[in-house]
C-alpha cells in the first residue's frame, strides 16, 4: 500500500470524509483555495485538507495621531520590526505588535492612556484595508 505525505503550510480545515465519496476538489478560484484530498481505497476515511491563500493588505493609515507624525510611526515600526506595508501578507499578530509600539509611542509623548485600536475592512476577493 503506498503513503502519500502532504505538507501545508495554511491549513483551516482537517475532516473526514467516508471512503467512496466524490474526491474531485472543489472549485476555489486559486491553487491553494481548492480542497486536496487523498483517498485510500482500503480505509474507512479519506483526509481532506482545506488551505486558504492568506490575505494581502492593500491599503494602510494611522488616523488621529496629532503628538506623532506618519513618518515617526513608521521609522520606530521598522525599528522595532512591525512594519505594515501595503502588499504585504496581513498577519494579526503583526498588527498587534505595531498597536503596542504605537501606544508606547504615544506614552513617551505623555499620552499613557492613550487608546490604540486596528481595524480592518475586506476588499474582495482576499484582501483588507488596515487603519
Amino acid at each position: 500500500m503506498r503513503r502519500t505525505a502532504l505538507a501545508v503550510i495554511a491549513l483551516l480545515a482537517i475532516a473526514l470524509v467516508p471512503a467512496g465519496t466524490s474526491a474531485a476538489p472543489r472549485s476555489g478560484g486559486g491553487s491553494l483555495g481548492s480542497d486536496i484530498r487523498e483517498l485510500d481505497p482500503d480505509a474507512k476515511h479519506a483526509l481532506t485538507l482545506s488551505p486558504q491563500e492568506k490575505k494581502t493588505i492593500r491599503s494602510v493609515k494611522y488616523e488621529g495621531l496629532n503628538s506623532i507624525t506618519n513618518s515617526e510611526v513608521l521609522e520606530k515600526l521598522r525599528e522595532k520590526k512591525a512594519t505594515i506595508s501595503q502588499e504585504s501578507t496581513y498577519d494579526p499578530s503583526k498588527i498587534k505588535k505595531a498597536e503596542n509600539v504605537i501606544k508606547m509611542m504615544l506614552a513617551e509623548k505623555g499620552h499613557q492612556d492613550a487608546t490604540i485600536e486596528a481595524s480592518t475592512e475586506e476588499i474582495p476577493p482576499n484582501s483588507v484595508a488596515v487603519t
